[in-house]
């Protein structure tokens, strides 16, 4: 028993199902694995799982055109995340995250206003060039997945969720989109 959180450490009994055992098993497992995965790796372990911008305003022109983008319901909202991420792109051309939330705004854009394919193809397109400057990052992945899902391609949808599940074993995100 640890006082300080109130939390039962050690436990000789289980008040759950056997389901729940075996789910319990499965997760402890799936998070000693994911802590693995860094700490055996001195590379991996130093590695930034998502990369950050050099310039501070490229950061909050990027987290402001997110924020919108997630929850913009109209064209000229999403038309000003766009003005947003193309402030950030001129500061800062080579930042990756920008160009994930530009894959971002051409799935809104798809959805909200042109129903176009041109418009998940210019998603995947730039989806696809970020992928070629960091094949790890699971937030690439993420977006293709999500371009699956619009294309309605069940196929590669599952392929990239089993990708995301690779990249982020413990994330229940990955998990929910199988």
């Amino acid at each position: 028993f640890d006082l300080r959180t109130v939390a039962v450490l050690c436990s000789e009994q289980f008040d759950g199902s056997v389901g729940d055992v075996l789910s319990l098993q499965e997760r402890m497992g799936q998070a000693i694995g994911f802590e693995l995965q860094y700490a055996l790796v001195q590379k991996e372990r130093n590695a930034r799982r998502s990369p950050l911008p050099k310039d501070p305003e490229v950061l909050a022109l990027r987290v402001k055109a997110t924020s919108i983008l997630h929850t913009a319901t109209t064209v000229p909202a999403i038309e000003d995340a766009k003005r947003l991420l193309d402030q950030a792109l001129v500061l800062e051309p080579e930042y990756l995250g920008g160009v994930v939330a530009l894959t971002r705004y051409y799935q809104r854009r798809f959805v909200l206003a042109s129903h176009s394919e041109h418009d998940l193809a210019i998603a995947d397109s730039l989806a696809l060039f970020v992928l070629k400057k960091d094949t790890s990052a699971h937030f690439i992945h993420r977006m293709l997945f999500e371009n699956a899902q619009l294309h309605k391609d069940t196929t590669r949808a599952e392929f990239e969720a089993k990708e995301l599940i690779r990249l982020l074993p413990n994330d229940p995100y990955s998990y929910g989109t199988l």
